[in-house]
């Protein structure tokens, strides 16, 4: 299978989606599909060893495309010009489908007609997350709500197939826009291979002995419940948490925030990491933390890549319980759950993993169990037999 995998921002580069977005068409690739890689030209010198720790397979071949947003001679932000000028790229490669995550480019790519089949992968229900985020008492605000609810429609119903990453998901794009293309859930994955070279865990049988690390790995966005974890901090009894990623603005705050409740000194925020450092940070700290939000898409619509990794390192992981988690993570068996934005709670199963290395070790073994079911070749393969299975059976409709 020829598969082209279109994104309208830079692959490869250091944030999550792009890191995801790598991962997925390499792993295509290493799972038998030739795949053609279409995106804007990265802005700095970035290369795929800078995510994967070596070169891309070789069955995937990259085309980027100038990136002209933002130019003298083009000063705006509007993807149309990437989606054009992908577009005019597809139409001469002669491919068996198309593999797309952006909404906006996969309406555009729908409503032509010189297009191969194309699969969507989607992360969120968009006119939810808009919901949330946004005041839609407004009429403008109304308006492109609408107009995100056609478009998110559209793309749900005329798709050959859609991705959902997590069950909860799929359940409800159906319950939202009744009936949608052929479905399949595929979570996010791990790089087994990176996890294996940095996979020197620390002993928890010396927790009692020494202060234990706590680790929130990920992005800093609202949603992801980072100040749960600050504020968790004053009910733990022994113990530092690391926070590594987030922009410079979001660590500032959450700096300020951990100057106000006194736990500046226990709390240590790390910035941006370099993408190839993520493992061995990792495998250098004893306890990992997830702690998401109630909102849609921190409840029902996350498929984290750092809980994948988390797990691959064989680490013991605190969780919020929502649905979305509970599809991957049960509680007392390869992590603990506990009520989500609850800091008290939080503390309490901080405290008492520190206290209990044996369970400790066992939630970490299980863990590292888990996780082979995760790898991002299992999921290339299941992804590839499913694809292939809807055109056939589209062409079969056809013949």
């Amino acid at each position: 299978m020829h598969l082209v995998v279109l994104d309208p921002y830079a692959i490869p580069g250091p944030t999550p989606s792009a890191i995801q977005s790598l991962q997925n068409a390499d792993a295509l690739a290493v799972a038998g599909a030739q795949v053609t890689l279409i995106t804007p030209r990265p802005e700095q010198s970035f290369h795929a060893e800078n995510v994967l720790g070596r070169s891309l397979h070789a069955r995937v071949n990259v085309i980027h495309l100038p990136d002209l947003r933002r130019r003298w001679f083009f000063p705006f932000r509007s993807n149309r010009l990437f989606f054009r000028q992908a577009a005019e790229v597809v139409t001469s490669l002669g491919a068996d489908a198309l593999y797309v995550r952006n909404l906006k480019l996969a309406g555009y790519l729908l409503a032509r007609q010189d297009m191969p089949p194309m699969f969507f992968e989607t992360h969120e229900i968009f006119s939810q997350s808009f919901i949330e985020s946004h005041n839609s008492e407004h009429w403008t605000q109304r308006r492109k709500l609408r107009a995100l609810e056609n478009l998110e429609g559209r793309v749900y119903r005329k798709a050959r197939g859609v991705v959902s990453i997590t069950a909860t998901l799929r359940d409800d794009i159906r319950q939202r826009f009744g009936m949608v293309a052929p479905d399949h859930i595929a979570p996010d994955g791990v790089d087994m291979v990176l996890a294996a070279k940095a996979n020197v865990t620390p002993s928890s049988t010396g927790l009692k002995k020494r202060e234990p690390i706590f680790l929130y790995l990920g992005s800093l966005h609202p949603w992801k419940g980072v100040p749960v974890l600050i504020k968790a901090m004053r009910e733990v009894h022994r113990g530092r948490l690391l926070i590594a990623g987030g922009t410079a603005i979001r660590v500032a705050e959450l700096a300020d925030l951990c100057r106000e409740l006194g736990v500046e000194d226990r709390v240590e925020l790390l910035g941006s990491i370099p993408p190839l450092s993520r493992f061995e940070l990792i495998a250098s700290v004893d306890i990992c933390l997830l702690p998401s939000s109630a909102s849609s898409i921190g409840a029902r619509y996350t498929s984290p890549l750092k809980l994948f990794e988390y797990l691959a390192m064989g680490k013991a992981v605190i969780a919020a319980d929502l649905p979305a988690l509970r599809e991957v993570l049960h509680d007392g068996e390869n992590a603990r759950l506990v009520p989500v934005e609850n800091p008290s709670a939080m503390a309490s199963a901080m405290n008492e993993l520190v206290s209990s290395p044996t369970l400790t070790a066992a939630l970490g073994k299980v863990a590292a169990h888990d996780a082979q079911q995760y790898s991002w070749r299992s999921r290339a393969e299941r992804l590839l037999a499913w694809m292939g299975s809807q055109l056939e059976e589209n062409h079969d409709d056809i013949v």
